[in-house]
């Protein structure tokens, strides 16, 4: 199993709670906490809500949702500190009706992360009472709800730092063929080795080894599960007959076998054939909020790279759009090559903790 973290990226159905500033999702999206310098709250004396429209992921797709869970990190506004005000945490399917469940613990003068044990889980749909599906996941609000509650000369009301959902869920099957064509070997450091396939289909064979990132993370270490684990790792291939321009998982998941082999630099391969097309691998890898990455993709092709260039690529989230790290225009046929690179920042090619490579070579 995988999870997955969705954060505000518009404002939902109902927007009633006062931000110190500016849009209300805007307050509460953050990564990283920054506790009173943007939030909302409300002083209602009746129960308000304040919902908001999550982004999605193109890792869901035809994946098995397991559950979601929202989280928040919240404290207590109280004239006399000692707050004892009660906040719920929802979820509202789209066309249906919001559900709330109280978070398990009364709120405190202090901020606390509300997650884990303490955070909300929904395993079906409550509208339907059915397992989740991406399409829903798509379409689906999470909010927060509360009241200013009063004792004698006590007043205690809610405020909200940060708002997130936790999609747990089951990768699609990971059995696909292996072509003796695009075969990477992925190393921590981006290093596939592909098997671009000769003139008529390119097979790009890389074999990724842990070294998609020396300064990668530990997860991307030779102990890469052999059940791959998306927002850790997750790679997939496919032919394409235009490169596509966003960071979509490619038709063909890696098999468990595929990360096996692609583990290690001892010349396995997994191939990705292409005729008249691109072939393409694309590799997504936890990078445990390093600062910088090093690149480096070590590959083979049937197809000579001196007479169709092999290219390495890095997803920029800002932007957004892929840059170019490294390519590959002299080397021949069933010959080893690598390509490599340097991110001396990776701010902008993060994206809930995953950067996505890719490398690819047209088919003739």
């Amino acid at each position: 199993m995988a999870t997955l973290i969705l954060r505000p990226d518009a404002a939902g159905d109902e927007t009633t709670w006062t931000p110190d500033s500016g849009d209300n999702y805007a307050r509460v999206n953050e990564e990283s906490a920054d506790d009173d310098t943007s939030y909302v709250e409300t002083e209602d004396t009746t129960l308000e809500n304040d919902l908001y429209e999550i982004g999605t992921n193109a890792l869901l797709t035809g994946a098995t949702i397991n559950s979601v869970l929202v989280c928040c990190r919240a404290k207590s506004i109280d004239s006399q500190q000692e707050p004892d005000n009660p906040l719920y945490v929802g979820v509202k399917p789209s066309g249906g009706s919001a559900d709330w469940k109280q978070i398990t613990a009364d709120l405190t003068d202090s901020y606390v992360t509300y997650d884990g044990a303490s955070g909300e889980l929904w395993e079906t749909n409550p509208d339907t009472t059915d397992p989740w599906t991406k399409s829903e996941i798509d379409d689906l609000q999470i909010g927060i709800r509360g009241e200013k509650t009063t004792a004698g000369a006590r007043d205690s009301y809610p405020r909200v730092t940060q708002i997130w959902a936790v999609v747990d869920y089951t990768p699609t099957s990971l059995s696909p063929s292996i072509s003796p064509s695009i075969s990477p070997s992925i190393s921590p450091s981006v290093s596939p080795s592909v098997s671009l396939s000769p003139s008529i289909s390119p097979s790009i064979s890389p074999s990724i080894s842990p070294s998609l990132s020396p300064s990668l993370s530990p997860s991307l270490s030779p102990s890469i599960s052999p059940s791959p684990s998306p927002g850790w790792e997750y790679y997939t291939r496919g032919d394409e007959a235009a490169l596509p321009a966003d960071d979509s998982a490619l038709e063909n998941a890696y098999s468990v076998q595929d990360y096996l082999d692609v583990n290690e630099k001892d010349n396995t391969r997994v191939g990705q054939t292409a005729s008249g097309e691109y072939a393409i691998h694309l590799f997504k890898d936890h990078i445990e909020g390093e600062s910088s990455v090093d690149l480096e993709c070590e590959l083979q092709s049937d197809l000579a790279p001196s007479s169709s260039t092999v290219y390495l690529q890095i997803y920029n989230y800002d932007t957004p759009g892929w840059e170019a790290v490294d390519n590959d225009s002299t080397t021949g046929a069933d010959t080893d090559f690598i390509l490599e690179g340097n991110i001396a920042d990776t701010t902008d090619y993060v994206n809930d903790g995953y950067i996505t490579c890719r490398v690819y070579q047209e088919g003739t």
